[in-house]
């Protein structure tokens, strides 16, 4: 009844329909008390059982009650909504605000939870281009397990009731415009799935965050403004399984408790715009069994590779990119690499040439701008997962690999060099005579020629052509005899001429003796 007379006081004629199913509702109940409580004596109809009868007569009122329920929705979290939805600019076009029953609304789940009412447990609204604020209303909502606005145009700071929702379990707030630190005094006891991701916060995080987040599994705060140290704090959210702070603005050295979460699966760290992070990497694979995605690339990051990273055992995706590492070799011992991107690290190095690679389900490979030398390793036709490959812009010298062209998934292939200091011809690095034709067949007939410039020893396709364009291609052994003929014959034609001149000195026809 109380229900009833606070929307009397709203003075919303048509909210009072929840007071009358209500009170036929109640009829029905007490009516099917009285039922069950009558002796079967008392009922009968055209011969049938009085206990038959009755029963087929309660089965019919509790059906009725069910499906007055069918209508209903809980006071206060029409209220909540409805104040949600005042502070927005745009309408939510598919909200019938004059109607009693939310739970029919876009967006909007309900449960079960009580006989006289259903509970809104969920509130799904991401991309349906909502802008405003997010009202202080929205908190009411009290049984709300997941809260997704993503992907909106919502802005300004958040409420501090907003996380301190003591049933939210999935909270999504990723692409708006949201400005400020985390509220403080935060409380999100079940709380497992955050993001605020793609908005504009700031401030520091608090250390104390996994407190407030005890069963946290995926947490992403990437793509804002949050500045000073990652929190060494992180480490103490042990049920955390994805772990997201790439692209803000954290200036410090990684710090070894992120390295020591054991539910870890993916972690990254890269790109901090115009700061960064250094030092070494600490990784510790024998806590972090379950890792299998590690991004650390774009930022300044140095000293060698970790030997500790060939050892975690579910390693699949390692991006280690523009940082100033070493021990390049430490790598062909990760047994399960599917994707390794490199580029921009390691100076002066030579990829290794161990044909016996852990890594055989290799996909993608990146270890451009390295100035590597030596050798194309030999063992890419060990690869027949491979389908992308970037060896651009080092300083590999000798042939490429037989097996190369012959990978049938290669779809993309870069082996463009870096441009030579002298005005060497080079083959893949080493000055040459002559030049090799770009091999022919597989799947290197369909890359671009651009990804052979700067291999001044490479040639046909589009870049310089093999052969003269005049006369026909001499067999290698006619261009050997050739030679051996140009060099017979100019000699015996330049002592012929010496001798001649000789002769005519001597007779003196040239210059003849005076008589």
């Amino acid at each position: 009844m109380q229900d009833i007379l606070e929307l009397k006081k709203n003075g919303d004629e048509n909210e009072l329909k929840i007071g009358k199913r209500v009170q036929e509702q109640t009829n029905l109940f007490q009516l099917d008390l009285l039922l069950f409580y009558l002796p079967s004596t008392c009922f009968s109809f055209h011969g049938l059982p009085g206990s038959l009868f009755r029963f087929l007569l309660v089965f019919s009122i509790q059906i009725s009650i069910l499906r007055s329920q069918e209508v209903s929705c809980n006071s206060n979290d029409l209220m909540a909504l409805k104040g949600f939805s005042s502070c927005l600019e745009s309408n939510i076009t598919s909200w019938n605000i004059s109607s009693s029953d939310c739970c029919t609304w876009t967006g909007v789940t309900c449960d079960n939870s009580t006989v006289t009412s259903k509970r809104v447990i969920s509130l799904e609204l991401g991309g349906e281009k909502l802008t405003g604020t997010i009202c202080e209303s929205l908190a009411s909502l009290d049984q709300l397990r997941i809260l997704n606005l993503s992907h909106d145009s919502l802005r300004g700071s958040l409420t501090t009731k907003l996380f301190q929702m003591q049933n939210l379990k999935v909270l999504n707030l990723s692409g708006n415009y949201f400005v400020g630190p985390i509220p403080a005094n935060t409380d999100l006891p079940s709380i497992l799935n955050l993001n605020i991701s793609k908005n504009s916060f700031s401030g520091t995080v608090d250390g104390n965050l996994c407190n407030f987040f005890p069963h946290i599994k995926h947490l992403d705060f990437s793509y804002n403004r949050f500045p000073g140290e990652v929190p060494a704090a992180l480490g103490n959210c042990t049920s955390l399984q994805h772990l997201f702070l790439n692209r803000n603005n954290f200036t410090s050295n990684l710090p070894k408790s992120l390295f020591q979460l054991q539910h870890l699966n993916e972690l990254s760290l890269m790109y901090f715009w115009e700061a960064c992070l250094r030092g070494p990497i600490n990784v510790n694979c024998s806590a972090m069994a379950r890792l299998i995605s590690l991004h650390l690339g774009l930022n300044n990051l140095h000293g060698p590779i970790p030997e500790s990273l060939s050892s975690c055992p579910s390693l699949s995706v390692l991006n280690l990119g523009h940082n100033n590492l070493t021990a390049l070799q430490i790598l062909q011992n990760c047994r399960n690499l599917t994707i390794l991107l490199l580029s921009e690290n390691f100076q002066g190095e030579e990829m290794p040439d161990n044909v016996n690679l852990q890594f055989r389900n290799l996909s993608s490979l990146d270890v451009s701008t390295n100035h590597l030398g030596g050798n194309i390793p030999p063992w890419f036709n060990k690869f027949s997962y491979l389908f992308y490959v970037d060896l651009s812009n080092n300083s590999f010298s000798g042939k490429i690999p037989e097996g190369l062209p012959d990978l049938r998934g290669l779809i993309d292939m870069n082996i463009s060099l870096e441009v030579p200091s002298a005005s060497h011809s080079t083959e893949l690095g080493q000055t040459v005579q002559h030049r090799r034709e770009i091999p022919t067949g597989g799947q290197v007939m369909t890359f671009p020629s651009s990804s052979f410039e700067g291999n001044k020893g490479l040639c046909g396709r589009s870049l310089t052509p093999c052969q003269p364009a005049r006369g026909p291609l001499m067999h290698p052994q006619q261009d050997e005899q050739m030679t051996v003929f140009g060099l017979q014959f100019g000699f015996g034609a330049v002592t012929g001429f010496v001798l001649t001149v000789a002769h005519c000195f001597m007779s003196g026809w040239v210059f003849p003796k005076e008589s």
